[in-house]
């Protein structure tokens, strides 16, 4: 029997297993000046905001209609080939800001509020129509917007792969759901299994998930990681001389500028927190905020980068362990696949 891969993690496998975690980052984008003939509803940042940025950045084509699936990535070598198996490894679904953005951002408002003395309408507009409604209780929970992300998901997946993720299959108790213990994924969780039976109109049944931290929140787990990585201030170190560097010193320098307040107001963590709250109202809401109007292209490449290379020394290839602490859930995956192997001979 010859088996085929999908983009999805493998598309091999006889049982459907869902995972839902929060490590995976996810790399899309966004900017605050338009072209003509763009989608003004767009900010033209909006690929450069990284693990803010809506999944419909990654895959465009979701715009036009989300159930949309690109079959193209999933032809098999041979035209007897069969999926068998189905392993997901999915990130959680958009959410709101952590507590301690919104208190970063919560400060830039004041700033801009108070200080702030440029004559843009777009400024004026922040001054005195948008209201601060970001909260500290919302603390990274899943948005209405999150909910929908896996509910479509679901049917995507269940489009792409029907002998797998079918109501037969989800009845039967072929379909696995594993997540972590952090609201979000939980909730996403949730959303996508009503994904599915709402998809099959399913009301006589419920469907039951496992929280497996070890499994799925594997980093928090390794103390060699927490030690060396997590609560280590050094292990970030390049992160930081990035963040006091000539590029990032440049976008303060712009937006203070924009703003009409001295240089020394706008730091780091103002500047990570304006582009918070560009990405955070398209992502949640689907505005094209006054706020991207604080950066240009060239601003929000900065920025990207400066995201893309904190995720390199804390969960990429950065450090060593870091790769070393998923193999947990790398054999789980793989001892799966090879069941799957095994049964189908």
């Amino acid at each position: 029997m010859q088996l085929f891969g999908g983009v999805m993690s493998s598309a091999l496998w006889k049982v459907a297993v869902v995972h839902l975690t929060a490590t995976v980052g996810l790399s899309c984008c966004f900017r605050g000046q338009v072209k003509a003939g763009d989608d003004l509803d767009v900010p033209a940042i909006a690929k450069y905001f990284s693990t803010k940025g809506r999944y419909e950045e990654v895959n465009p084509y979701l715009r036009e209609d989300i159930l949309a699936v690109n079959r193209s990535a999933l032809r098999p070598p041979f035209a007897q080939c069969r999926e068998i198996h189905l392993t997901a490894i999915v990130r959680h679904g958009t959410r709101y800001p952590t507590a301690k953005n919104v208190r970063k951002m919560r400060k830039l408002y004041d700033l801009v509020r108070d200080r702030a003395s440029g004559r843009g309408s777009w400024l004026q507009e922040i001054k005195s129509q948008w209201p601060m409604w970001y909260t500290e209780d919302m603390d990274g929970r899943l948005v209405r917007k999150g909910v929908s992300d896996h509910k479509h998901l679901a049917v995507r997946l269940s489009k792409l792969f029907p002998s797998l993720v079918s109501e037969e299959k989800l009845r039967g108790g072929h379909v696995r759901f594993v997540t972590s213990s952090k609201h979000r994924c939980v909730n996403s969780t949730l959303s996508f299994v009503a994904g599915l039976t709402e998809l099959w109109a399913i009301t006589d049944k419920e469907f039951d998930h496992v929280v497996n931290d070890a499994l799925m929140r594997f980093f928090d787990k390794c103390t060699k990681f927490v030690q060396e990585v997590d609560n280590n201030p050094s292990a970030l170190s390049e992160v930081d001389q990035f963040k006091k560097g000539p590029e990032m010193r440049r976008v303060q320098e712009k937006i203070a500028d924009r703003l009409n307040v001295p240089y020394d107001t706008i730091n780091d963590d103002m500047a990570e927190a304006a582009f918070y709250m560009c990405a955070y109202e398209f992502a949640i809401k689907t505005v094209n905020s006054p706020w991207c109007r604080l950066f240009d292209e060239v601003d929000a490449k900065v920025m990207e980068y400066a995201n893309d290379l904190k995720q390199f020394w804390k969960r990429s290839y950065g450090h060593d362990i870091n790769s070393k602490s998923s193999c947990i859930l790398f054999h789980d995956v793989f001892s799966r696949l090879d069941k799957a192997v095994n049964e189908n001979q």
